[in-house]
C-alpha cells in the first residue's frame, strides 16, 4: 500500500497581501497549497530521508506554513530558508519563498529565487518575470526587463503590471514613444483607463513633452469628483511645466474644494 507523504498538506485559501514596487497589487498563496515535489516520489511514495534531516527540514517547512498562516512573512522567510538549503533545486518551494520573502519586503532574496525557477509555461508573464523585470530596471538592464516582459501571455497580476514596468523600461532605455505604444495594451483592459492616462502622462513629462501629457489629463479635469489626487497633481505638474501657474494652481483649489 502507499504510504502517504509525512508532510501534512497545509491549508488552502490563505491570501497574502503584497505592498512594493511594483506596481503591484495583491498576491494570492495557499501556504504551500501542495506539498514540494520532494516530499513524495512516483505512486506517492515517501522519500528516504535521514531522520535528522528529516526532523529538521520537515519540521522547517511545517514552521514556516504555521508563520504564513499567522502573517508572520519574515519568520517563515527564514524558516523557508531552511528547507531551500537542502532542496535548492526545487521550484515549488522556489516559488513558494520568493512571495513569502516579497511579502516580508525581503526584496533582494526574493529576487534571488525567482531567477533560477523554471516558470511553468515559458510564454507567460508571471510573477517571476515581473520580480525579475523590476530587479533589471532597478539595475538599469533596460533591454533584459523589456525581454522579460513581452509576452502577451500574462496572469491576473501581470495583466496590468507588466505593460507599465515595460513601457518605463522601454522609455530607460531612450524611446518615449514605444513606452507609449506599450502602455495602449493598458486601454483594453477592464478598468485600466486611468493607469495608461497617468504612467503616459508621466512618461511624457519625463521627456520634455509636457503638451501632450496635459492633453491626455485634460478631460480628466472635466469631472473632478470622479478622478484621482495623482492625475489632478500630474496635471497640474504638465500646466507648471508650460509656464501656465495660475491653470494649475487651479486645478489644485477646485479638487481641494471638493
Amino acid at each position: 500500500m502507499d504510504r502517504k507523504s509525512p508532510i501534512p498538506r497545509p491549508r488552502r485559501g490563505l491570501h497574502l497581501f503584497t505592498a512594493g514596487c511594483l506596481v503591484l497589487g495583491c498576491l494570492a498563496l495557499g501556504p504551500g497549497a501542495a506539498p514540494p515535489a520532494w516530499a513524495e516520489r512516483a505512486g506517492g511514495q515517501a522519500e528516504v530521508v535521514p531522520p535528522s534531516q528529516r526532523r529538521s527540514v520537515f519540521g522547517a517547512y511545517l514552521a514556516a506554513g504555521q508563520a504564513e498562516a499567522e502573517y508572520d512573512f519574515g519568520r517563515a522567510a527564514g524558516l523557508l530558508d531552511r528547507v531551500l538549503a537542502a532542496r535548492p533545486d526545487d521550484p515549488l518551494l522556489q516559488r513558494r519563498g520568493m512571495l513569502v520573502n516579497l511579502n516580508a519586503g525581503r526584496v533582494g532574496r526574493a529576487v534571488e529565487l525567482a531567477r533560477p525557477q523554471g516558470v511553468v509555461d515559458p510564454g507567460e508573464v508571471d510573477i517571476a518575470a515581473l520580480t525579475r523585470a523590476a530587479d533589471a530596471i532597478k539595475r538599469g538592464d533596460w533591454d533584459r526587463a523589456v525581454k522579460s516582459l513581452k509576452s502577451d501571455r500574462r496572469t491576473a497580476l501581470a495583466r496590468y503590471s507588466a505593460p507599465i514596468l515595460a513601457a518605463w523600461a522601454e522609455f530607460g532605455r531612450g524611446d518615449a514613444d514605444a513606452a507609449i505604444e506599450t502602455l495602449s495594451a493598458l486601454r483594453d483592459a477592464e478598468q485600466a483607463e486611468v493607469l495608461h492616462d497617468l504612467h503616459a502622462a508621466l512618461i511624457l513629462l519625463a521627456a520634455g513633452r509636457p503638451a501632450e501629457a496635459e492633453a491626455i489629463l485634460e478631460p480628466r479635469a472635466a469631472n473632478l469628483e470622479q478622478t484621482a489626487i495623482g492625475i489632478v497633481r500630474v496635471l497640474a505638474r504638465a500646466r507648471q511645466a508650460l509656464g501656465n501657474a495660475a491653470a494649475a494652481a487651479e486645478v489644485l483649489r477646485d479638487f481641494d474644494a471638493l
